[in-house]
């Protein structure tokens, strides 16, 4: 899809922020720091034309980046609806963030640069009068660790609900689970996996969400293209269950053996 999309919505993007410079007008321009030559282009471009520029990064655990990737793929209703974000997409722009706003970071122009997560300000960074940062500059670090935090107990717990009602949908919609969707419920099933260790460290996993989660993969199984998933084995005695396989049973609770 971005490959489809990226001449036009490149193309008219490059037209309004042309008018912008043209007009003086002050702009603000917001991205998923995909591509870092353009991002670092049109930075420097925007600096030499006399701007201040400045940088505002929004940091977000890759699970929740994800789930809530999937959640505005399936929207909310007739008066909401469907965003897709092609699953290399979205890791491809996750993979890469930090190293844009590393060169970001970098660029002697840029006047500040600002870390949120998605609750509060992580990091705030200026030049000073010398054109030195006043910190040490270390904004992309700051992203990639708000990115790979593990998610509290709390926060586990929610994500599994959130994930069920996701799942709930995507079943419902014909056709929409499939080879298109595929990479996103693997990633989705790891993530679920991780979640239930969290929980399960506190012993905090009730037992109908490590079943929930073993009948969703076998689900996943029947209805995704094969080799979606590594081969499983067939059972036998000493072998894990499905659950066990993505990493619930280690350390926690089992899955019904």
């Amino acid at each position: 899809m971005p490959a489809a999309t990226a001449p036009v919505s490149g193309g008219l993007v490059k037209l309004a922020l042309d008018h912008a410079l043209e007009q003086r007008y002050s702009v603000l321009l917001e991205g998923t720091f995909r591509d870092p030559a353009m991002v670092t282009g049109t930075a420097t471009r925007f600096a030499k034309a006399g701007y201040r520029v400045e940088v505002v990064a929004v940091a977000t655990p890759a699970p929740v980046s994800r789930l809530s990737a999937e959640m505005r793929s399936l929207g909310d209703g007739p008066n909401e609806p469907g965003r897709w974000t092609p699953p290399e997409a979205h890791e491809t722009a996750l993979a890469g963030s930090a190293g844009v706003l590393s060169a970001l970071e970098a660029l002697p122009h840029i006047a500040r640069v600002r870390v949120f997560s998605r609750e509060a300000p992580l990091f705030d960074n200026h030049r000073d009068v010398a054109g030195g940062w006043e910190r040490e500059p270390v904004a992309a670090h700051t992203l990639r660790e708000e990115q790979q935090r593990p998610l509290s107990p709390g926060m586990a717990a929610q994500w599994l609900k959130d994930y069920s009602a996701v799942y709930a949908r995507a079943k419902q919609r014909p056709g929409y689970l499939g080879a298109q969707t595929a990479p996103t419920y693997a990633r989705l099933q790891d993530d679920a996996a991780q979640m239930l260790r969290i929980l399960s460290g506190r012993a905090m996993a009730p037992e109908f969400l490590l079943h929930e989660h073993q009948r969703r993969q076998l689900d996943l199984e029947h209805r995704l293209p094969s080799g979606t998933f590594p081969p499983r084995p067939p059972r036998d005695l000493g072998q894990p269950t499905t659950g066990e396989r993505h990493g619930v049973d280690q350390g926690g609770p089992s899955l019904g053996r």
